[in-house]
């Protein structure tokens, strides 16, 4: 596993390079036609915990995807969605990586044995629900669901089915079609689920800052996970788009040419464009997405500059995120971009005032550079309404990240960060709400619940 997620950044990488103009790029191209952009594809859930093959022998198991693989290469197998999607049906039921040949069958011999396969002591029960099930839900994640509709295809696939089956095959074709009602099928359930996910509004935060703010540590606390790399050089070259999916389900990535999938995330495969997981720290469960830009102030690549002013003025997000290093505020550079976000209309902001952490008790006073800061802003800004977030970014990824991911070094950071947050003085939640912290939440004394409500998560 390790070995697959180590090559997972040339795969990307060599992808990206070789395919641009050519098949690949014109099949993920057709997205808005078919009703599933790369967005809506990515959220989806695409593991299944509970799939009632999973307490199955090995040889049943594969038996059931060799059968599910015949039938997708047989109508699909240039879709590489499809392939994407049963590749994660055999991770989840397998727990190992597919590298099986994709290829179109001659037959459907094994579809056939597939469908005929039987819970274990019921003569006549047959897996086919489970299978027609697995079918249905790929096709209509892949953008191919318009093929349901034609009548060539499901004759072709009652061929398949056993008479006394024929009545499920088209039960759940049903479903498919019209996936409005409560069902006790797991897969249907999950794929019900999916679609009332994305049925709501997307809500959408851009994420905007100078270099070196700490905008992608913030990022990474909001999500939960490390999924921007962290340094004191910029990263971010290109405008990088990472969305909330409604369950825990590992984590999802494309480039606009191929797609990736891991449980762990290796900072090694995150070229991505497009990145899909479960947001730890959530208040609810919203369709959301963070649009990260690059850092503005970068003198080795004016275009950084460009980039981040179009996605600014093109307000296509509902909230504007401005990641400020409190350390130097009153900067050349924090001043015209601050002169920037003035000129922004119709649009909340609210500044994520960085670093307050490295401040020192003996000589500093946070509450006074807090103040200091709301003032110079609103003389900046020609009297709009922007809320100032007191934040710490790295306490709050250690506070918002799952202990079992965190490093040694990082829970013992973490450890000293809950003594240093202990004292008042570093209590940022409560410069930011007025009210002290709970003792031991990180979260509250690093700002980052304050500031997940402030944004509205």
């Amino acid at each position: 596993m390790l070995k697959y997620f180590c090559s997972m950044k040339g795969f990307l990488n060599n992808v990206s390079n070789i395919l641009k103009n050519r098949l690949l790029k014109q099949n993920v191209n057709q997205d808005d036609e078919d009703g599933t952009s790369v967005e809506r594809f990515i959220i989806n859930s695409f593991l299944v915990p509970e799939h009632p093959i999973t307490r199955f022998s090995l040889k049943f198991k594969m038996q059931y995807l060799s059968g599910i693989q015949e039938v997708l290469c047989f109508f699909f197998v240039s879709n590489v969605k499809v392939r994407f999607c049963f590749e994660q049906l055999y991770r989840c039921l397998l727990n190992d990586t597919y590298n099986g040949d994709w290829e179109k069958p001659i037959s459907l011999k094994k579809a056939r044995s597939a469908i005929s396969l039987k819970f274990e002591g019921l003569k006549l029960f047959t897996m086919s629900s489970s299978f027609w099930s697995d079918i249905f839900r790929i096709i209509s994640i892949s953008g191919e669901q318009k093929i349901l509709n034609q009548p060539s295809f499901f004759d072709k696939l009652c061929d398949l089915q056993r008479f006394y089956d024929k009545k499920t095959l088209g039960k759940i074709h049903d479903f498919f079609l019209d996936s409005k009602k409560l069902t006790d099928n797991e897969i249907e359930r999950l794929y019900l689920n999916d679609q009332l996910f994305k049925q709501q509004k997307e809500y959408s935060i851009l994420v905007v800052g100078n270099m070196s703010a700490g905008k992608s540590t913030l990022i990474n606390a909001i999500v939960g996970s490390k999924v921007e790399r962290v340094k004191s050089t910029v990263c971010t070259s290109q405008l990088k788009y990472i969305y909330n999916k409604p369950y825990e389900d590992g984590i999802t990535m494309t480039d606009g040419f191929s797609y990736a999938w891991t449980d762990k995330v290796d900072i090694s495969v995150l070229d991505a464009m497009h990145i899909a997981l479960h947001f730890k720290p959530r208040t609810r469960n919203r369709r959301c997405v963070l649009i990260d830009t690059p850092g503005v102030n970068y003198a080795n690549e004016s275009t950084h500059l460009n980039i981040t002013a179009n996605a600014l003025n093109s307000k296509n997000y509902d909230i504007i995120l401005y990641v400020m290093n409190a350390l130097y505020f009153e900067s050349n550079d924090e001043k015209r971009f601050l002169s920037t976000i003035a000129g922004i209309n119709g649009k909340r902001i609210v500044i994520a005032l960085n670093q307050l952490d490295q401040l020192n008790m003996d000589d500093d006073s946070i509450e006074q550079v807090v103040n200091e800061v709301k003032i110079y802003v609103r003389s900046m800004v020609n009297g709009k309404n922007i809320s100032v977030v007191p934040i710490s970014a790295k306490a709050a990824y250690l506070a918002s990240a799952p202990q079992e991911r965190l490093s040694k070094q990082e829970r013992f950071t973490k450890e000293q960060y809950l003594k240093m947050f202990g004292s008042m003085f570093y209590d940022l939640g409560l410069y930011g709400t007025g009210t002290r912290s709970k003792k031991n939440d990180l979260s509250a004394l690093s700002g980052l619940t304050n500031l997940l409500s402030n944004i509205d998560l």
